[in-house]
C-alpha cells in the first residue's frame, strides 16, 4: 500500500499530525505575518513640522499638522528645513522619526517593505530546492533561528542602509520557513485532509495579524517592536526533537527505515502503539499491526487489508514524478512549467491569479492603518476578517471544487474594489468616517 494508505490506517487526521502542524503554524506564520506587515507600525510616518532652525526644535510647543515646507508658507520643499518635529501621540518612535523619512524622503518608507518582498522573491525561487535537498525540518528550523537573529539585529540597526539589508535577509529566510511548511502540511496528510490542513496555516497567519497592533501599540518604539517580533524565533529549536521528519521527503531520498520509524511515532500518538510499519518506496509499502480497537476487544490485522490498484499508483507518481527516483537522470526545471501549450497556459494563469491576490491583498492590508480612527484597531480588524473568511473557504472548496468559488470570489472583490474608488476622500488617502465600514 502507499504512504497515504498507511496514513489513513493509523488515522490520517490523528493526533500527532494534528500536533506537528498546529506547533509548525505558530512559531512559523505568526513570526511571519509580524514580519511581513511590521512594517505597517515600524514604519508609521506620524504628524510632523519643519522647523528652519535645529535649535527651535527643541522645546517646540507649536502645532503639528504635517507640512514638508516652513511655517507661514506654502512650499513644498523641504530644502529649508534644518529639522523636523514628530508628535509621538499615535506611534510613538517609528524608522520615519529615526531617521526623518518624510517630504522628499518619505518613499525609503515603501521601499523598506520593497526590500522585504525582495528578498522573498529570492527566496522561493531557492527555498524549495534547499528543502528538497536537505529536508523539510532542518531547514524549516535552521531558517527559524538564523530569522530571529537576524530581526533581533534589525533592532539594533545604525542606519537606514543596515535596516535595509537586514530587511532583504528577513525576506529571504521567511520562505525557508514557510516553503517547507507548506511542504510538511501537505505531506503528513492524505489528499482528503488537506482542504482542511491548508486553511489551518491561515488561521495562524491571521493571528499574527490581529497581535501585531498590540504589541505595536504596547512597545511604542520600532526597536522595541522589532524585537518583541524577532526574539520568540530564537526559542524554536526548543521544538526540534518533537517535530519528526517528513516521512514522504524520507522515502524519497532512500531513508526508508526512518520514514517506516516516523510512521510508527505517530500510530503511537494516535492510539495505535502496537503497529508495525514497513515502508519501501518505490516498490511496496507494507504495514501490519495487531492492536486493539479502542470499542472494545476486537482485534484485527492491517496485513489482510488490501491495497487498491490506485494506491499503488499514488505511490509511483510521488516518487517517480514529484522526486524523480524512479530515473537516476531524471531532472526539472522551471522550464517544465511551460512544457506544451496547456502547461503552459495554466502556469500563466496561476501567474496572473497569484500577481492579482498578491497586489490586491497586500495593498489593502498595508494601507489598512491609513483609514480614518484608531490605526491598531483598524489593522486588527484586518486581520480579524480573515478568520469567518477561511471557514467559508472550507466550506466551499469542500463543497464546490476550487475553480467555481475562485472566479466567485474575484468578482466579489473586484466589485468592492470598484466600490472603493467611489468613497469621498476627505484628506489625502483618508476617508470620511461614515464611509469607514463599507470601505472595511
Amino acid at each position: 500500500m502507499s504512504l497515504d494508505t498507511a496514513l489513513r490506517s493509523i488515522n490520517d487526521h490523528g493526533r500527532a499530525q494534528v500536533t506537528i502542524l498546529l506547533l509548525m503554524c505558530l512559531v512559523a506564520e505568526v513570526p511571519s505575518s509580524w514580519h511581513t506587515f511590521g512594517i505597517v507600525f515600524l514604519g508609521a510616518i506620524p504628524d510632523h513640522v519643519c522647523i528652519l532652525d535645529e535649535q527651535a526644535a527643541v522645546g517646540y510647543s507649536g502645532e503639528i499638522h504635517s507640512r514638508c515646507g516652513p511655517e507661514g508658507t506654502n512650499s513644498s520643499d523641504a530644502a529649508e528645513c534644518q529639522g523636523w518635529v514628530y508628535s509621538n501621540t499615535t506611534y510613538g518612535y517609528t524608522i520615519v522619526t529615526e531617521w526623518d523619512l518624510v517630504c522628499g524622503r518619505a518613499s525609503l518608507v515603501e521601499f523598506a517593505q520593497l526590500a522585504l518582498i525582495i528578498g522573498i522573491t529570492i527566496g522561493s525561487l531557492v527555498a524549495g530546492y534547499i528543502s528538497d535537498r536537505f529536508g523539510r525540518k532542518n531547514i524549516f528550523f535552521a531558517s527559524l533561528f538564523i530569522f530571529g537573529l537576524l530581526g533581533c539585529l534589525g533592532a539594533f540597526s545604525t542606519s537606514y542602509e543596515m535596516f535595509i539589508i537586514v530587511r532583504v535577509l528577513i525576506g529571504f529566510l521567511d520562505q525557508g520557513i514557510n516553503v517547507p511548511l507548506w511542504g510538511m502540511a501537505s505531506e503528513l496528510f492524505t489528499p482528503r485532509c488537506r482542504p482542511f490542513t491548508f486553511p489551518v496555516i491561515f488561521v495562524f497567519w491571521a493571528i499574527g495579524l490581529m497581535t501585531l497592533p498590540v504589541i505595536a501599540h504596547v512597545t511604542r518604539s520600532w526597536r522595541f517592536l522589532q524585537l518583541a517580533i524577532s526574539i520568540p524565533s530564537l526559542f524554536t529549536p526548543l521544538l526540534y526533537r518533537f517535530i519528526p521528519e517528513s516521512p514522504r521527503w524520507l522515502l524519497s531520498v532512500g531513508r526508508d527505515t526512518e520514514a517506516s520509524a516516523v510512521i510508527e511515532q505517530m500510530a503511537s500518538i494516535n492510539g495505535r502503539p502496537n503497529a508495525i510499519i514497513t515502508l519501501s518506496a518505490p516498490e511496496e509499502v507494507r504495514m501490519t499491526a495487531d492492536h486493539k480497537d479502542d470499542v472494545g476487544d476486537v482485534t484485527y490485522d492491517v496485513t489482510k487489508m488490501e491495497a487498491r490498484p490506485e494506491d499503488y499508483h499514488e505511490l509511483r507518481i510521488d516518487h517517480e514524478v514529484a522526486f524523480g527516483t524512479a530515473e537516476k537522470n531524471m531532472s526539472v526545471s522551471y522550464l517544465d512549467l511551460f512544457r506544451g501549450v496547456w502547461m503552459s497556459l495554466v502556469t500563466t494563469l496561476l501567474f496572473l491569479i497569484w500577481l492579482v491576490s498578491a497586489i490586491t491583498y497586500y495593498g489593502l492590508t498595508l494601507n489598512a492603518g491609513r483609514l480614518v480612527g484608531d490605526p491598531y484597531l483598524n489593522f486588527f480588524i484586518t486581520g480579524a476578517v480573515e478568520c469567518p473568511a477561511i471557514i467559508i473557504n472550507i466550506i466551499t472548496v469542500t463543497r464546490f471544487g476550487r475553480r467555481l468559488p475562485l472566479a466567485i470570489f474575484f468578482v466579489i472583490a473586484g466589485l468592492c474594489g470598484f466600490v472603493t474608488t467611489i468613497i469621498p476622500e476627505t484628506t489625502g488617502l483618508r476617508v470620511s468616517p461614515s464611509w469607514r465600514w463599507l470601505l472595511v
